[in-house]
C-alpha cells in the first residue's frame, strides 16, 4: 500500500476491510467495470470483500467476483455498506473526515 491509498485506510470494517478503502475500491470499480484489469488495490479489495463473508461456507461470495466481465458492483458495494438512514450515512462520512 502506497502512502497516497493510506488515506483510505480509515472508518468502520466491512468484511475486515475499512470503509474508505471499501468506498474507494467500489468507485473505482465502477468507473473502469470495462477495463479487464482492474488495479490492484481495487482487486485486493474485492478479493477479501468476496472471501471473508462470515458464512458457513468457504465458497467466495460471487457478488464481488472481479471475474464476470463488463459488470458494475456499485450497487453491491452500497448494499454491504448498509446505510438504513441518511443519518448512518453522515455519521460515516464524518468518521471519514475526522481522520
Amino acid at each position: 500500500m502506497t502512502e497516497r491509498t493510506a488515506k483510505y485506510c480509515c472508518g468502520r470494517l466491512i468484511r475486515t476491510v475499512p470503509l474508505g478503502l471499501v468506498i474507494h475500491a467500489g468507485r473505482n470499480q465502477h468507473a473502469h467495470f470495462d477495463d479487464p484489469n482492474p488495479r490492484a488495490l481495487t482487486a485486493k479489495v474485492f478479493s477479501i470483500l468476496s472471501t471473508a463473508h462470515g458464512y458457513l461456507t468457504p465458497q467466495p461470495d460471487r457478488t464481488f467476483d472481479l471475474s464476470i466481465p463488463m459488470q458494475s458492483f456499485a450497487s453491491a458495494i452500497v448494499g454491504l455498506i448498509t446505510w438504513p438512514t441518511f443519518e448512518h450515512y453522515v455519521n460515516d462520512m464524518r468518521a471519514l473526515l475526522e481522520i
